[in-house]
């Protein structure tokens, strides 16, 4: 659909449905935001787990055992 026919068929809706189409499409852009946003978090902390299972010395990691 050419770009004249889009802003004629939208003019010609009532303010009601474009009203909704709005808001549809700014909470069709919200769930995708928070989609990418859990998955960026998610890769984040993976890599925090790598870095500090390479970083930390396995001593640190091993309970320390008392001498006599």
């Amino acid at each position: 659909m050419p770009v004249r026919g889009l802003m004629s068929t939208l003019t010609s809706l009532k303010i009601r449905a474009r009203l909704n189409l709005g808001f549809g499409a700014m909470v069709v852009l919200m769930a995708t935001l928070v989609g990418v946003t859990l998955f960026e978090i998610s890769a984040i902390s993976d890599r925090n787990t790598r870095i500090v299972n390479l970083r930390v010395p396995n001593d640190y990691r091993k309970p320390v055992v008392q001498g006599r």
